[in-house]
């Protein structure tokens, strides 16, 4: 039970920024993809700034914050969490989806005000410790990586369509092994994960869309005992891996596996365990698990590792691991006798 472990090695996360654009190709799958409540396309339109949804698996919660870390207040409260380890927003249907850890079995499903959604009986089968979710926009498919199986072996990366049915994909990724979190690269296609790394397999894996290992010119190095958070960067192209262990550091590579040299520090970093970008504001967000429930905290930095200074202090955080930004987007509709329509689409606060 990885829950049980020293706090540094304990919990994955996944820190998905939420990708608009996909880069297109189908992935076969054993069962049709039902998708849950697609949104309508908009052409014009503009991105505002963005809401922070954190999973605290201390106390079972998931909390929200402006960018600056107020704290923000929902209609809904989330009902159904038991330690909540794993967090990503789908903005095809504008749905959260949650995957609970500690030797648990499920993913559930919220909207950005969180209220539990209903899910067909037996959605998401064969998880195991679920403690990363990549959404692909490209296929509308889920890539779970499961810490550990139900029955007792360490587990791999699961695939699901929107509605939690699980898909029969042509590779097999070779290779994930005590798997802690995934990030999809919409440049390339590709999904990163990260391995937890006790039996020598690689820290870092990479797949296509379909499962296949992908081979690339570079190895990750620098990266040893327990990457966990794994983001894409879209304003750069890189890809930042933290690391908990005894090392407590965040490493930047290109897309193929070779490290860039970045002028911060990353002060503050503190058992790093899930990592975001802001497309609005440009700043990278990392949760910090503190090596216990009462020193979790989230920092701020540039693109290079510098920290950034914010009004809020991010209240409310325990034993906190994964975090999502879900975007306001404020569509522009024009009707047939050219009057402007306005209005904002996932915008869930009632007050903060």
């Amino acid at each position: 039970m990885r829950f049980s472990k020293q706090a540094s090695y304990v919990l994955g996360a996944c820190a998905v920024v939420a990708v608009f654009a996909g880069c297109g190709g189908s992935v076969p799958t054993s069962s049709g993809v039902i998708p849950a409540r697609h949104a309508k396309h908009v052409k014009h339109g503009s991105y505002g700034p963005q809401l922070l949804y954190v999973a605290n698996g201390g106390n079972a919660t998931i909390t929200v914050y402006d960018e600056q870390g107020n704290q923000q207040t929902l209609s809904g409260s989330f009902p159904g969490l038991y330690y909540p380890s794993s967090l990503t927003y789908d903005p095809s249907n504008q749905l959260l989806y949650v995957g609970m850890g500690n030797n648990s079995e499920v993913i559930n499903a919220y909207d950005t005000s969180g209220n539990q959604q209903t899910l067909q009986q037996g959605a998401f089968p064969n998880l195991g410790d679920p403690y990363g979710i990549a959404y692909d926009p490209s296929n509308s498919l889920l890539y779970v990586t499961n810490y550990q199986l139900g029955n007792g072996n360490y587990g791999g990366i699961t695939v699901y369509d929107e509605s939690g049915n699980e898909q029969t994909l042509s590779g097999s990724f070779f290779g994930a092994y005590q798997t802690n979190d995934i990030a999809y690269d919409p440049n390339n296609g590709f999904l990163y994960n990260t391995n937890y790394g006790c039996c020598g397999q690689a820290p870092v894996t990479v797949y296509d869309q379909y499962g296949t290992l992908q081979t690339l010119s570079g190895s990750f190095p620098g990266l040893t005992h327990g990457p966990d958070a794994i983001m894409y960067n879209p304003s750069n192209g890189f890809i930042y891996v933290a690391q908990v262990s005894y090392y407590s550091s965040i490493l930047a590579f290109d897309e193929n596996g070779n490290p860039q040299t970045l002028s911060g520090s990353w002060s503050g970093i503190n058992f790093p365990s899930g990592i975001a970008y802001d497309p609005n504001n440009g700043l990278i967000y990392v949760v910090n698990s503190g090596g216990g429930r009462s020193g979790s905290t989230i920092t701020a930095y540039d693109n290079n590792g510098n920290q950034q200074t914010l009004s809020g202090s991010f209240p409310g955080l325990n034993y906190s691991t994964q975090i999502s930004l879900v975007p306001s987007y404020t569509p522009h509709h024009r009707r047939s006798h050219t009057v402007s329509k306005q209005h904002t689409m996932t915008i869930p606060i009632v007050s903060h």
